[in-house]
């Protein structure tokens, strides 16, 4: 017989941490466990908190868990910092989530780096004229 793993045992936390940073004069916000329901109220706070025009950058290296309530809530966050003038760039996902932002075109509406560094550094070599303190920073 198989057994197939529970929820709980497939995702370790159902809590949500987003300790933001700022690199190279672009925000990077770390999204550290799962964003969903029960979470994701939290997630769209720290977007609301962002500067306008600010250059983002979501680092999801450490996203365990999205459903669509979370989903909803990055689309919502990429077009709310489009709007204010700025961009949002996702970094990292695990393959599980990269195949959740494909098979919903998310892939589509943000562009998706393999880590922090390869966004930062593709903000510097796109957007200079519009933050040119953005990037991979001093060589």
């Amino acid at each position: 017989m198989v057994v197939m793993p529970t929820r709980a045992q497939l995702i370790p936390t159902t809590d949500l941490v987003l300790p933001s940073s700022r690199l190279n004069g672009c925000d990077v916000v770390h999204v550290i466990g799962v964003v969903d329901s029960s979470t994701v109220w939290k997630f769209r706070q720290a977007i609301a908190e962002l500067p306008a025009a600010s250059q983002v950058v979501l680092d999801i290296s450490k996203l365990s868990f999205v459903d669509s309530s979370g989903l909803g809530a990055v689309i919502g966050g990429v077009r709310r910092v489009r709007e204010l003038g700025g961009d949002m760039r996702l970094a990292g996902p695990i393959p599980s989530i990269r195949r959740v932002l494909e098979v919903t075109g998310l892939d589509r509406i943000a562009e998706v780096h393999p880590d922090v560094a390869a966004a930062l550094s593709d903000y510097s070599e796109q957007d200079l004229d519009r933050t040119p303190s953005c990037g991979p920073g001093p060589t």
